[in-house]
């Protein structure tokens, strides 16, 4: 199955407020400092779970890391059993099948030498594994402190920013928070691991949120109750002054300014009065979080499903990249009511929503591309390209106002990650709907027959980073788009012709027609509206391809339409 696009089913009502109830529970056992394992293996899920495959390449015990590790996976709608491999420290890889994951979890303390020496060895087991048909690649770090731990976890770090299948499991950083509680020798010789029992429950949440990352489509978006969540009281009755920021909810609110400055969108949601909310953020010098930080305001004594369904509207995303977070349950029950695909955070304790929010799946991307930390900025320019639509109704002037600006490159091997993103998780204005993994983007790159171009794109207001990816395949004289994509961040300004134009004058050069696949979903009617547009053809069906001539003459009549720079051709 497709785990990046599962299929949604819509359960009964009296089953859909069952799971939603089971949630909110499981959330007191999943998001504590001290995990329990007993708690952890009662916890049944009464949800839809998408089935995925991972193998396991090891030299010491996984199993005691195997079993929470359903848990932590169930909560995020996945679940799989582990092909755990022997014990094997030379990672031979015997009899190797491919699997949507495959994980190395490896005692380095078992090796002789220098820590660099140990990755240059690893290194090349990850190549052979690479070669075997892995599509993504986790490997836990070195996870004892000391020189050669440190040295070795440098030189993974390094390989991970040139390897895009490869992804860091930092076990490491578990052990620095846990300390001595990370090791107990004396479940050597009965586990099989020297990791205590914390120190592997602990992995097991990490990696499953490492691989609810990898795996679905990620939160680009956080709905923030205010009162009793990000401080102690209730601002209309306490007044400015009198809500108390405790070191705990210092803490929240530190969680999520880092997660703004990756690039994840704030959104405040509160039942108050907005000049009392207004009145706070401008008084309240001592809180982490500021008005700078949030992107939206939706504060009123209105619905907070309509809420985010608005604030969702006005950021071009869709309310399953939303986490809703709040202190009350009964807030929390409506919203996954009225919005069901909305993620929900019980915000219980601020202890218990620091946990969370470190832990919480699919939450923290895996690394911060700069288009990642331009969406926040571009987000609040949008604002000010609406004021412009109010009097300057001619889409032509309308883009020559904004000063638009296109870069068109060939795909590279250090944008495989933003094409994959963009692949995977481009909903509105994605015509095939292939969900190219990581690997099948580096089959595009530099492949005869193949090709695949990304289209950058700013103008006055901000600079947007990469917005748009196209994959090709040549079949002589015709060019077959086998995935469009456009951002939805770029829709609305009038240039998806130009985008599109512009990324197949660097790929089809010569040819003299173009055929586009094409797949109806629910979600990319904008998509498959404008093909039928540009084509000329009919988009019918749900499934199916149309064909158009093509040539330098039509490229240009299209490009010369638009006052617009473009680069890279």
């Amino acid at each position: 199955m497709n785990i990046a696009a599962p299929v949604s089913v819509i359960p009964a009502a009296s089953d859909h407020a069952a799971s939603l109830t089971n949630r909110l529970s499981w959330q007191e056992v999943l998001f504590v400092p001290r995990l329990d394992r007993l708690a952890l293996l009662r916890l049944k899920a009464n949800w839809q779970l998408d089935i995925f495959t991972l193998n396991v390449h090891r030299n010491h015990a996984f199993e005691p890391v195997a079993r929470p590790l359903q848990s932590f996976l169930e909560f995020a709608g996945l679940e799989t059993l582990p092909a755990i491999g022997d014990y094997d420290d030379a990672l031979s890889f015997a009899g190797y099948r491919a699997a949507d994951a495959d994980l190395i979890w490896l005692d380095f303390t078992r090796y002789e030498g220098p820590g660099d020496n140990i990755a240059q060895w690893l290194s090349g087991r990850i190549q052979a594994l690479g070669a075997a048909g892995a599509r993504r690649i986790i490997i836990a770090n070195w996870a004892d402190g000391g020189g050669r731990g440190e040295t070795f976890n440098a030189a993974l770090g390094a390989l991970a920013e040139k390897n895009p299948l490869l992804t860091v499991l930092d076990v490491a950083g578990i052990a620095a928070d846990l300390g001595e509680g990370m090791w107990d020798a004396r479940r050597t010789a009965l586990a099989g691991t020297r990791l205590s029992d914390q120190g592997c429950l602990r992995s097991a949440r990490a990696l499953g949120a490492l691989l609810a990352t990898l795996l679905q489509q990620n939160i680009k978006a956080i709905a923030v109750d205010l009162d009793n969540s990000l401080y102690q009281g209730v601002l209309g009755e306490q007044g400015v002054d009198g809500v108390v920021l405790t070191d705990g909810h210092r803490a929240v609110q530190q969680k999520l300014v880092v997660l703004s400055e990756k690039g994840i969108f704030l959104v405040c949601v509160s039942r108050n009065e907005p000049e009392d909310v207004k009145a706070l953020f401008a008084a309240r010098a001592d809180f982490p979080l500021q008005a700078k930080h949030f992107v939206d305001w939706r504060v009123s004594w209105g619905s907070k499903a309509s809420a985010i369904r608005a604030a969702a509207e006005k950021l071009r995303i869709a309310t399953n990249a939303f986490l809703f977070l709040d202190d009350n349950p009964g807030e929390l029950m409506a919203v996954g009511h009225d919005a069901p695909d909305v993620q929900l955070m019980f915000a219980k304790t601020a202890s218990q929503s620091v946990t969370a929010l470190a832990c919480y799946p699919r939450l923290w991307p895996l690394k911060t591309a700069a288009t990642d930390l331009l969406r926040v900025a571009d987000s609040r320019a949008n604002e000010a390209r609406e004021r412009m639509t109010d009097t300057i109704t001619d889409p032509r002037a309308y883009v020559a106002a904004l000063d638009v600006a296109l870069e068109v490159a060939a795909g590279r091997e250090e944008t495989v990650e933003r094409l994959h993103d963009m692949s995977r998780k481009t909903n509105q204005f994605n015509i095939a709907l292939r969900r190219f993994g990581v690997k099948d983007v580096m089959t595009y790159i530099g492949a005869p027959g193949r090709g695949v171009a990304t289209v950058a794109l700013k103008d006055k207001l901000s600079d947007s980073g990469i917005i748009a990816a196209v994959f090709v395949t040549r079949h002589g004289d015709e060019v077959v788009v086998d995935e469009l994509c456009i951002s939805c961040r770029a829709m609305g300004r009038h240039l998806e012709d130009l985008i599109v134009v512009s990324a197949l004058e660097a790929l089809a050069g010569g040819a003299k027609s173009i055929r586009f696949d094409y797949r109806r979903a629910p979600r990319n009617t904008p998509a498959l509206e404008w093909l039928a547009r540009f084509s000329g053809r009919p988009v019918e069906g749900e499934e199916g391809s149309v064909a158009m001539s093509w040539g330098p003459d039509k490229a240009e009549a299209i490009l010369s339409q638009w006052p617009v720079a473009v680069c890279g051709i």
